[in-house]
């Protein structure tokens, strides 16, 4: 049993340690991109293989990341799903629009998580809306230059016939807003406290 006790307060402070590290990454301020960089991303975007509606407004995405102030940002995304996927091609598999925006997201969170980034929030609100939406999320991007690497990515490119297969109609805009590092903060603390307790439960 001590051992066991032992490897679960190891796991834990592992866990902790990681929820640490991430924290303080997504929070450190990132220099403005150069105009060398942009060029550099806007030829990888170009080079990988596109279909139909996956294909990203260039001069737009180019005008959004010359304009980098090195900040963090929000993206309010909302989404309105086909019933069926609607697949390019007869070998993909025959699903839901869900389901399929289901497959994209996994590789997505993956991407996300490992350029600091992360979604904050989301929610399937078909009972509160008259829009016609039926998902809203909220993604943190630590920064225009971690959108640029997971836009350039080759996972994300793959995933994106998943993504473009599932919706019907898509919008999204960004926001800045004022980061609580407060809030991370009390989390941990949250963290630690319950994981105290559990020890001490586990002891009597």
């Amino acid at each position: 049993r001590n051992n066991t006790l032992l490897l679960s307060k190891k796991a834990s402070l592992l866990i902790f340690g990681i929820m640490v590290i991430f924290i303080v990454f997504s929070l450190m301020k990132s220099s403005p991109m150069s105009s060398a960089e942009v060029d550099e991303y806007i030829n990888k975007i170009n080079k990988l293989s596109h279909v139909p509606g996956e294909q990203h407004d260039i001069e737009e995405l180019r005008r959004f990341l010359s304009s980098d102030d090195g900040e963090a940002f929000y993206t309010v995304n909302l989404y309105k799903y086909h019933q069926h996927a609607q697949y390019l091609t007869v070998d993909e598999p025959s699903i839901s629009g869900v389901a399929a925006y289901d497959k994209f997201s996994q590789v997505m969170v993956k991407l996300l998580l490992t350029n600091y980034s992360y979604p904050v929030f989301g929610s399937n609100w078909l009972d509160l809306s008259d829009k016609g939406w039926d998902k809203i999320v909220i993604v943190k991007y630590r920064s225009r230059r971690d959108m640029a690497k997971i836009f350039s990515d080759p996972k994300f490119s793959l995933a994106s016939k998943d993504k473009w297969a599932s919706i019907k109609k898509h919008d999204r805009f960004v926001v800045k807003a004022l980061h609580l590092p407060e809030a991370y903060m009390l989390l941990m603390f949250l963290f630690f406290i319950a994981v105290s307790v559990f020890f001490k439960r586990r002891n009597r």
